[in-house]
C-alpha cells in the first residue's frame, strides 16, 4: 500500500513537472550556444549603425551578448482560412510554434535589439537583427500587466504565457489562458491591426483582425478568391498550368489525328 502512494505521489508529480515545462520551454543548449557564435557577424552592423541600435561612441559592441531567448509563435493562416467562424479558432490553432527563437541583444546590460534564430541548413544560426529596443521592457511590462490584471479577470499567471511574433504585421504579444478563456495583451501598439499596446483582449477578437489584414492585404502566397475566400496563389497557379498542359495536349491530339487521317477529310471534286 505504502508502495501504491509513493508511486502515484511520483507519477504525480512527473506530471506536473511535464506540465510546467510546456509553459517554461527553455531554449536547447543547442540553440543559444549557436546564436552566442554567430551573433559576431552582425557585430560590424552594430558598430557601424550604433545610433539606430540605441548605441553611442562609449557601448562597448565587441562585447555583445544575448540574454534569455524565447521560441515565438507565428499566425497560422493556414487554420485561420480553415475556419468558418473566428470564435471557434482556440490559441492553439491561431498561433503555432514556428521552431524559431528570438533573442534580446545586450551591450553594456541594456537591450540593443533582437536577434532572429533558425536553422536554414543543417546548423543554427543569427539570421537577422532587429532594433526593437524596447523588447525586454515591453515583455517584463506585458507580465506586470498580466499579474495585475489576473486579480480583477482572473487571467493567467503572467508566467503561463506564449511570446507571439508575426513578420507580416509587427504584432508582437503575449497569449495566456485560464478557466475564463484565451486572451491576448499586444507587447507593443500595432497600427496595422488596429491595437493598443498592453490591452488584454480575448482571443477571438484578435482572430478577426487578423483574418480581416489576410483578406483585405494577400500576402505570403495569398490572394483573395471572388467569393471572398483565402485561396493559395501556388495553388492557383498550379491548378491554371494543369488546364493549360491538359488543352495543349488535346490540341496536339487533335493535330496528329487530323494529320493520320486527313484523307478522310479531303472533299474531292
Amino acid at each position: 500500500m505504502r508502495l501504491l502512494k509513493r508511486g502515484i505521489i511520483i507519477t504525480f508529480i512527473l506530471g506536473l513537472i511535464s506540465a510546467i515545462n510546456v509553459c517554461y520551454a527553455e531554449v536547447p543548449s543547442e540553440v543559444e550556444d549557436a546564436a552566442r557564435k554567430t551573433l559576431g557577424n552582425f557585430m560590424p552592423v552594430l558598430d557601424a549603425e550604433r545610433s539606430h541600435y540605441g548605441l553611442n561612441s562609449a557601448d562597448h559592441v565587441e562585447g555583445a551578448t544575448l540574454g534569455e531567448g524565447y521560441e515565438y509563435y507565428r499566425v497560422s493562416v493556414e487554420n485561420l482560412r480553415a475556419q468558418k467562424f473566428v470564435d471557434s479558432l482556440t490559441m492553439e490553432q491561431l498561433f503555432v510554434p514556428s521552431g524559431k527563437y528570438i533573442f534580446p541583444i545586450l551591450v553594456d546590460n541594456k537591450c540593443a535589439g533582437v536577434a532572429f534564430v533558425e536553422k536554414p541548413g543543417r546548423e543554427w544560426k543569427v539570421i537577422q537583427i532587429s532594433s526593437y529596443l524596447e523588447f525586454i521592457s515591453d515583455l517584463e511590462d506585458a507580465k506586470a500587466n498580466i499579474k495585475k490584471l489576473s486579480g480583477s479577470q482572473g487571467t493567467a499567471n503572467e508566467d503561463t504565457f506564449i511570446l507571439i511574433y508575426d513578420f507580416e504585421t509587427g504584432f508582437t504579444a503575449l497569449g495566456v489562458k485560464d478557466k475564463q478563456g484565451e486572451h491576448i495583451i499586444p507587447m507593443k501598439e500595432n497600427d496595422i491591426l488596429e491595437v493598443e499596446k498592453n490591452e488584454l483582449k480575448p482571443l477571438s477578437e484578435h482572430a478577426g483582425k487578423f483574418l480581416k489584414y489576410y483578406k483585405k492585404t494577400p500576402a505570403s502566397g495569398l490572394i483573395v478568391s471572388g467569393g471572398g475566400g483565402i485561396v493559395d496563389s501556388n495553388e492557383s497557379i498550379a491548378n491554371n498550368s494543369l488546364v493549360y498542359f491538359i488543352v495543349a495536349i488535346l490540341v496536339l491530339a487533335a493535330g496528329v489525328g487530323f494529320y493520320r487521317f486527313r484523307k478522310y477529310f479531303v472533299v474531292k471534286r
